[in-house]
């Protein structure tokens, strides 16, 4: 995977997660982790750093979601593992619209 490649790879892996959470449903723990996984792959082989992971996700968040989901998520898409290395992340917890129960007439 050349430097140019790995970004249209994560494109590809990513987007179905974030249109998905963008719809305002939940992602699939199998498919955020995939992605997740790919991310973290991408940083752990040195194709890029983990901090260029990290901008092109949430550079794809701000392509799907809205701004307020980017702000929302923005601290989370680096995370240090047990061992103390940072690693690329997928953040699947954004803000949602309240839910109110109906109301019998």
């Amino acid at each position: 995977m050349s430097g140019d490649s790995w970004q249209s790879a994560l494109r590809r892996e990513i987007l179905p997660v974030l249109c998905t959470i963008a719809r305002g449903e939940g992602a699939a723990p199998a498919q955020r982790f995939r992605g997740e996984g790919f991310a973290a792959a991408i940083s752990v082989l040195g194709i890029a750093p983990p901090a260029a992971v990290a901008a092109e996700l949430c550079s794809l968040y701000a392509e799907v979601c809205s701004d307020a989901a980017v702000a929302y998520a923005a601290h989370e898409f680096l995370a240090a593992d047990d061992a103390g290395v940072e690693r690329p992340c997928l953040p699947v917890r954004l803000p949602r619209a309240p839910v109110f129960p109906g109301s019998a007439a």
